[in-house]
């Protein structure tokens, strides 16, 4: 952990998953527990998270479905080497593998500097992407935390391009984005052969309009498509409700 001794970390639990974390870089939030929990039944194949940051969802995955390996791949070179530290800290090497590499090169390997990972290689593709548009909001100056919530290195097409290619024949894409492009997210998905077939809103309360969604594909899949009840994050008190309860344990994130 040479690198590491000299950022400022915490270490962090979420069920019985240990993560060091930036203090002041990017850090995940009640997304990935939303992503992960969200995801199908695994008893064994192949997984890969695109823009893995420090690896929360995939050791999440990998520490719930004993019989998964999983492949990270994130761009950022210290969050990558955080996601190492992360493997190696969960006891999971034999299992779980990280690239510093942008998705996008690995698809293309006769341009790529970057190990090449074969198409229709995943049973399923989970991210969580930056949900805003270049020229949507105020950039944030942190860079870690830039890239991460802004389409600076990847767009909704290059990751719809890059779950396609990464997934076998009805394979499996999960992911999280804003509620505001919930329908050019479905065009998105259609137009590269990943059929939408279940999605769930996820709400602050009872009260509040959605904040997230949460979206199940199959490539190549049937035109079938199921809504889910609303996930409330909170009670009305403040508290969190059981289904929250139940992805955090005892953990208390931050929900944006």
């Amino acid at each position: 952990m040479d690198t590491l001794d000299r950022m400022d970390l915490t270490l962090d639990t979420i069920k019985d998953v240990k993560i060091y974390q930036k203090k002041k870089g990017y850090r995940f939030s009640i997304d990935a527990p939303l992503l992960s929990g969200f995801v199908k039944p695994l008893f064994s194949g192949r997984a890969a998270d695109i823009g893995a940051g420090s690896g929360i969802i995939g050791l999440l995955l990998a520490k719930k479905y004993e019989k998964l390996t999983v492949q990270l791949f994130e761009i950022q070179e210290e969050l990558y080497a955080l996601s190492l530290e992360n493997i190696r800290l969960n006891g999971v090497e034999d299992r779980v593998s990280a690239l510093n590499a942008d998705v996008k090169d690995l698809l293309l390997p006769e341009v790529s500097k970057c190990p090449y990972i074969g198409s229709n290689s995943f049973d399923i593709v989970v991210s969580n992407p930056p949900f805003r548009k270049i020229g949507t909001g105020l950039i944030n100056p942190h860079v870690e935390k830039a890239v991460a919530r802004h389409e600076l290195e990847l767009t909704l097409d290059d990751l719809t391009r890059a779950a396609f290619c990464l997934l076998r024949g009805k394979g499996r894409f999960y992911f999280i984005h804003h509620p505001t492009r919930f329908i050019e997210a479905i065009d998105a998905l259609r137009d590269r052969g990943l059929q939408p077939v279940r999605a769930r809103f996820v709400h602050s309360d009872e009260s509040a309009w959605a904040k997230m969604f949460l979206m199940e594909c199959v490539k190549e899949g049937k035109p079938t498509f199921t809504l889910e009840n609303p996930f409330y994050i909170y009670k009305t008190d403040g508290s969190y409700t059981e289904d929250t309860l139940a992805l955090l344990g005892s953990t208390r994130l931050e929900s944006d």
